[in-house]
């Protein structure tokens, strides 16, 4: 018997396994790679189960039956032996060219250099000047460069960059005549007093011509950087005060002369009766080319004045010479004037004033003025004693001999301009139209009250519009009133919207219409208060328009009198005690003055001037001061001429009480008698 080789048929064993003869058998074996698993040879996973022999930085992959191993990336080698590949060496790294590789085991890394930043991969300047990071001074200039940066001291300024230190320019660089101050990184140049400039170049200033430092009493004189003030003639002092020298005090004017002392100098003037340029003044003779006296008066000179004396029949003082006439006694009628003859003639006249005739003797008659209508035509004249008044009827203002016209309203609707369906209301300045019942519109034509929304007649009858009104007849097969229902009265029920108490309601067929009232404007619902005072007002030109609601009234100014339509001044001087004593009143229009009296003087309150301050009297007088004048008083024997002297008077002239045997001789102030020869006494 031979053994029989199983194995030559190929198809006893699976795949995956090799057939292996045995005496009388065979035995199916799984090849390398695979495990038997019952009758099935399944493969074995060496990557899984560790009998692989791959690397460490080696990656195993499994095949049917076997495994293959392979080097990591960043390794080179069969994969059961790898070894590190260095990036950086082999340039197959892909750093920037402004960044630093690392090697890795099994890798690499890129880093950016110093000044610039990203990933290594992409790497971009860094400005350190931009971001605060470079470490330049305070006091430097930082100046960005590709990867890096730079520092430069500032003007001004000396160092590394790193650290700067201030550079000290003073003194130099400055105007002699300025002041070096250094700061911080540079200095400055400021002029000195007394000099302009930009501190490198400095010129002196004139304060004389540039301004007043000097006083008004002083001469300035420049000097380098300053000035100096010097007190101008006829001044004295120190220190900037210059008083003025009061040089009458040394009366350098002449004896007759008076000395006014100026700011800085003074006047010499001669006094009053003398002429000349104040240094030389000699007597004035007042007496000639001219007699300054009264007509009445005899004129002597004296030093420095003169004097006056009234002649034979009139008295006086001299200044004021009065003829003893015969009206002293009032021989005329009263509201007559009496008029005396002259020196040489004692008679008189007799006139009646102004206003009145008759002889002037016996009787003076009002005259009636009035009889002649001397007022104007729209006034009316009052007669008086002695004269009469106008005044202006009313509608007219003015003085009575001049009146004026006030403009008042026009009745427009005394023309009827209104539609003969409309009623016409008059208002200020113009007028108004208002349809009757049963028309409407801007020319008040008939409305069709058939086509109102409200249906006016009842729900059985028909509708037929007449002019200014319509029917309601009752349709076929219906009887009743044809009227229409009875009109609402709104103004009586109240059922208007109408200005209260500012315009008028009147009632329409179905309606009602709104007016607004005299002084107020609008569309009658609402009504705004008319201001006459801006516009049309019969107010006069002397008097204040006050608007009121509706209205206006009229208030004659301060100083005058009337209804404010007529405005009159008011002679405020007719007023008893207006002015203080010793004043007197002087009427203005719309206003008075009130003056001191001739022989006083003051600003609020009038006192006695005496007059007998200023030696007004001559030779010989005494002055005696009264309240608002003065007299001059002569001694007996002497009498007062118009020059306020005491002249003698003669006794001799005239009737003397010397005997009719004697002789008469006249001394000063006095007189004596002497027996004529042949008579003794």
């Amino acid at each position: 018997c031979v053994d029989v080789n199983e194995c030559v048929d190929s198809n006893l064993c699976q795949a995956n396994a090799t057939c292996k003869n045995t005496v009388g058998s065979y035995d199916c074996v799984c090849d390398s790679g695979f495990t038997a698993n019952n009758t099935q040879c399944l493969n074995i996973n060496e990557c899984t189960s560790g009998t692989h022999n791959c690397h460490v930085n080696a990656t195993c992959t499994d095949i049917i039956g076997s495994y293959t191993c392979s080097c990591n990336t960043g390794f080179t080698g069969d994969g059961v032996n790898c070894t590190d590949i260095n990036e950086c060496t082999s340039g197959s790294n892909n750093c920037h060219a402004n960044a630093t590789c690392v090697n890795g085991i099994g890798s690499f890394g890129c880093s950016c250099k110093n000044g610039y930043s990203g990933n290594g991969i992409s790497c971009v300047d860094v400005d350190e000047c931009a971001t605060g990071s470079a470490n330049c001074d305070a006091q430097a200039n930082c100046s960005n460069s590709v990867g890096s940066f730079t520092c430069t001291c500032k003007s001004g300024y000396t160092g590394n960059g790193m650290t700067c230190t201030d550079i000290n320019e003073c003194p130099q660089g400055c105007d002699m005549n300025a002041m070096c101050t250094n700061i911080p990184g540079s200095f400055n140049c400021t002029c000195k007093s007394g000099y302009s400039g930009d501190g490198l170049s400095c010129i002196d200033i004139n304060e004389c011509t540039t301004g007043t430092p000097c006083s008004d009493n002083e001469t300035c004189t420049n000097i380098p950087g300053s000035f100096n003030c010097f007190c101008k003639t006829g001044f004295t002092g120190t220190g900037g005060t210059c008083v003025d020298i009061d040089e009458c005090l040394a009366n350098p004017c002449h004896a007759n002369a008076n000395c006014f002392n100026t700011i800085g100098s003074f006047n010499c003037a001669c006094k009053t009766g003398y002429t000349g340029n104040g240094n030389s003044c000699t007597d004035i003779n007042e007496c000639i080319p001219q007699n300054p006296c009264v007509i009445n008066a005899v004129c002597s000179n004296t030093d420095g004045s003169f004097t006056c004396a009234c002649t034979d029949m009139y008295t006086g003082n001299g200044t004021s010479c009065t003829y003893l006439n015969s009206c002293l006694e009032n021989p005329c009628a009263t509201n007559a004037a009496c008029t005396d003859g002259n020196a040489t003639q004692s008679s008189f006249s007799c006139a009646c004033n102004s206003g009145f005739t008759g002889d002037g003797t016996t009787s003076c008659t009002d005259i009636n003025e009035c009889t002649n209508n001397p007022c104007h035509t729209n006034a009316n004249c009052t007669n008086q004693p002695g004269t009469f008044t106008c005044t202006c009827n009313m509608g007219f203002f003015g003085n009575g001999i001049s009146c004026v016209c006030n403009c008042t309203d026009i009745d427009e609707c005394a023309n009827s301009p209104c539609n003969g369906t409309a009623v016409c209301m008059n208002t200020p300045g113009s007028f108004n139209c208002t349809c009757l019942t049963g028309f409407t519109g801007n020319t008040c034509t008939d409305e069709n009250e058939c086509l109102r929304v409200n249906f006016p007649c009842g729900s059985n009858s028909d509708c037929v519009n007449n002019i200014g009104s319509f029917t309601c007849p009752c349709k076929v097969g219906y009887t009743g009133d044809v009227l229409p229902a009875q009109d609402i009265d709104e103004c009586a029920t109240g059922s208007n919207d109408c200005a209260v108490d500012r315009s008028n309601c009147t009632n329409t067929l179905g309606d009602f219409n709104c007016t607004c009232l005299n002084g107020f404007t609008g569309n009658g619902k609402v009504c705004s208060d008319v201001n006459e005072c801006n516009g049309i007002n019969n107010c006069n030109t002397l008097a204040t328009c006050q608007n009121t609601v509706g209205a206006f009234t009229c208030t004659c100014n301060s100083g005058y009198t009337g209804n404010g339509i007529n405005c009159l001044d008011i002679n405020e001087c007719n007023t008893p005690n207006i002015c203080q004593t010793n004043e007197v009143c002087m009427n203005n229009i719309g206003s008075y003055v009130c003056s001191c009296a001739a022989g006083y003087t003051g600003t609020t309150t009038c006192t006695d001037i005496n007059e007998c301050d200023s030696n007004p009297c001559g030779t010989l007088a005494s002055c005696v001061n009264s309240a608002g004048s003065f007299n001059c008083n002569c001694p007996s024997g002497y009498a007062l001429d118009s020059g306020k002297n005491c002249v003698d008077v003669n006794e001799c002239v005239g009737a003397t009480s010397c005997n009719i045997n004697a002789n008469c001789i006249n001394g000063q102030g006095s007189f004596s008698c002497s027996c004529k020869d042949g008579y003794t006494g």
